[in-house]
Parts: structure tokens; sequence; C-alpha cells
């Protein structure tokens, strides 16, 4: 019942992977948008891909998918063409350098600069925060927005959970960002 009111459908690669199969098909199957964040990056059935609606990971992890080593913009614009060819939207994490999508605005999503202190968990922050603004109805793009503010906002505080980003501090970052533009 939980996957047919549900509109957005975030999972990643840490729980065992024949379960998380089935449940990324029945999302699917139920209507919702299926979002993989294929952290921590191992071998997998590729073949669930045709499943998956966004596939966000870092640059790493991509690169590890595809088999293109890393080596500036124009290898992460391969990588991205590469797992294009599974999932229709790509978003490639490049921590301080920000996001990389292809669909928006010429690839390129700048991160937003604050003092880090601690990246662990800016991953997370960033794939929960996406999909929480995605199942509010927000664009592609605004949910990057909110996503790339969340993800900044945990490096400056230590640890996991307790650096995670309260809403309206991530509603401050972007609006200060975007200067206030909805997009």
């Amino acid at each position: 019942d939980i996957f047919t009111s549900s509109d957005v459908f975030l999972t990643q690669f840490e729980a065992n992977l024949d379960a998380t199969y089935e449940a990324i098909r029945i999302a699917r199957d139920s209507g919702a948008r299926v979002l993989l964040n294929p952290a921590p990056v191992k071998e997998f059935d590729h073949s669930i891909l045709k499943y998956v609606d966004i596939i966000m990971p870092n640059e790493i992890e991509a690169s590890l998918m595809t088999g293109i080593p890393l080596d500036g913009m124009e290898s992460i614009e391969a990588i991205a063409s590469e797992l294009k060819k599974s999932v229709d939207t790509v978003l490639i994490t490049l921590g301080g350098k920000g996001v990389y999508c292809p669909s928006v605005n010429g690839g390129l999503v700048p991160a937003c600069k604050v003092k880090t202190i601690d990246t662990t968990g800016a991953g997370d922050a960033f794939a929960g925060v996406f999909a929480a603004y995605l199942s509010r109805g927000e664009g592609l793009e605004r949910a990057i927005d909110y996503a790339r503010a969340g993800a900044a906002i945990s490096t400056t505080r230590f640890g996991t959970s307790p650096s995670m980003p309260e809403r309206e501090e991530i509603e401050a970052l972007v609006k200060e960002i975007t200067g206030g533009d909805k997009k």
C-alpha cells in the first residue's frame, strides 16, 4: 500500500540487492518516480536501471559504474552520456564543484559556497532533500537547488544524522543563492 500512495521512491544499495530490485519494480509499477543513489557502489544488475527515472551517483561511483576514468568535465559528460543510455535523468554530484545534470542549464550547477568542516552525509542530504522537494511538486532544476543547499548546509556540521538541515535553513539558502527567484 505504501508504494501505491507514493509519488517518489528513493533507494540506494545499502540493503539486500534482490530486495532493492524488487522494491524498485514495485514502486515503478505503482506509478512512483524511482530515484536511485547507487551508494555504496558495487556490482549490480544493470537491467534494473530500466525501472529508474533518476540516477544520482557521485563522480567516483559514476566512474566505477561506467568504467570511464575521471579526467575533468569531459569525462563527466561522457559518463553522464553513458548513464543516459539506461536512465532518463542523470545527476552526478561533484562535491565542492557542484552537480552535473545534462538536463539543466548546460549541465553544471555550481555548489553553494559554505565553510565546509565535514562532508560525511552530504550525499545522503542531497538525495533526501532532492526527493523531498520532487515529491512536493518542484521541478528538476528547483529540486536540485534545494538539494545542493541541503548538502552544503550538512557539510558545515559534524556527523551524518546530526548534520541534516531543517527545511527553513534550506529554503533560506536557496532564496539567497537564487535571489528569491522561483524557477
